[in-house]
């Protein structure tokens, strides 16, 4: 049986293709409430924009900030969001990254009863 996480809870996640770097980004994840998945992705599915809905919603309100995040050049992206990304920060990221950070962050939405004893 499904169990809300804490809506304040917040996690640090490292892409699958950095795991074995001395300095990988590290992203900082939260939870999302579950009346904003379910409003506001069902309202942009129903529109025809599932990625828009997937990538706004999900990972723009489960985003929360990253360390390490560099440009072409070696430098320093600055996570400009303050509470969730912002649209340009999810336009810093490629889009295979962002599916799997709003994976996880899907994924560790909901808290099973297992998880929770």
């Amino acid at each position: 049986m499904p169990i809300a996480r804490t809506i304040n809870e917040t996690w640090s996640y490292v892409l699958k293709s950095e795991k074995d770097e001395s300095d990988p980004t590290t992203f900082l994840l939260g939870a999302v409430k579950q009346a904003t998945l379910e409003g506001r992705v069902a309202d942009m599915i129903g529109a025809g924009k599932v990625f828009e809905a997937y990538d706004a919603v999900l990972l723009g309100g489960g985003l929360r900030g990253w360390t390490g995040l560099r440009d072409e050049n070696g430098n320093e992206i600055k996570f400009r969001g303050k509470d969730a990304a912002t649209t340009d920060d999810l336009a810093r990221l490629a889009p295979g990254h962002r599916v799997e950070l709003g994976a996880e962050v899907f994924g560790r939405n909901n808290l099973t009863q297992e998880e929770s004893d």
